[in-house]
């Protein structure tokens, strides 16, 4: 017997296990002559995100003032779906980093970083936010804000044209689209982390900066209870950012860098690339089978 009309209940959220509990009821229910709309869900849902980029842009010169000109008519990148900017680093999917980063706002900037959600992106626009610019040498600009953050794609520039912003969004949008969501980019903590109370900024320095912050802590308190025996802790007072050193650098695997002039010809054979991945990731109807 043909069941034409099936329904799924909901499920518990005890009950629910991962994305293949899914994929196998898909796949039974569609054994049976179901009408069902079936694809990969991890394409799906980065064929969304991907063309839906909310942009958190941290603008401190003259960087910002190209970026603006990328939003007005002329260019129109609200075709590729960037064009939606928030002010809440809770809403934003990306930091468009543009401009001169000094040591008392690098704190700022970590701040936000830390406040957005998982999976969350990091693009730095001209040659001061990526290696200090013509202020590398000063003694209150970093060097870079890869020494706090981890950075997915380079635009360097001074300021970058317009085109190489947009070519460089685009590269953003590429890798995007072939991420794997569930397991991947979307770490879900595990009973046992959330047993011993590990928080999503603990795992993120682990995964990205190889960093162990409860390690780090444990050891300054027992330099500092070895040196000072029983003494009151002195309260802690805030103080400007340091330059990390060259090995603690937060760097990604697969960065993207924009290194040479863009063309239009070359914007316009990556939005044929974009398209191709748009049709791929885009569900099938089975229900033609």
């Amino acid at each position: 017997m043909e069941i034409r009309k099936p329904r799924i209940k909901s499920l518990p959220y005890e009950e629910w296990k991962d994305n293949d509990t899914l994929d196998k009821m898909a796949a039974d229910l569609n054994d049976g002559g179901t009408n069902l709309v079936l694809g990969n869900l991890d394409q799906l849902i980065n064929w969304g995100r991907s063309n839906s980029l909310w942009s958190l842009t941290f603008a401190t010169s003259c960087c910002g003032i190209e970026f603006m000109s990328v939003g007005c008519a002329r260019y129109d990148f609200s075709r590729f779906g960037f064009e939606v900017t928030r002010n809440s680093p809770r809403q934003a999917d990306l930091i468009m980093c543009a401009g001169t980063i000094t040591n008392k706002m690098a704190p700022a900037l970590k701040r936000l970083y830390d406040e957005m959600a998982e999976p969350k992106y990091v693009i730095a626009v001209g040659g001061c936010a990526i290696s200090g610019g013509p202020f590398k040498n000063s003694y209150h600009v970093m060097r870079g804000i890869d020494e706090i953050i981890p950075v997915d794609v380079y635009i360097p520039g001074c300021p970058p044209r317009p085109e190489a912003i947009i070519y460089g969004m685009m590269q953003l949008q590429r890798k995007v689209k072939i991420e794997k969501f569930f397991g991947g980019v979307n770490h879900k903590q595990s009973s046992s982390e959330r047993e011993l109370g590990v928080s999503n900024a603990t795992l993120i320095f682990k995964d990205k900066l190889g960093i162990d912050p409860l390690e780090i802590k444990q050891k300054r308190e027992a330099a500092w209870l070895e040196e000072n025996g029983s003494k009151a802790k002195p309260v802690k007072k805030p103080v400007a950012a340091k330059a990390a050193a060259p090995e603690a650098t937060a760097i990604k695997k697969d960065t993207i860098v924009v290194d040479k002039p863009v063309t239009k010809q070359q914007v316009e054979s990556l939005g044929k690339e974009i398209d191709e991945l748009n049709s791929v990731s885009k569900p099938s109807d089975t229900n033609n089978k």
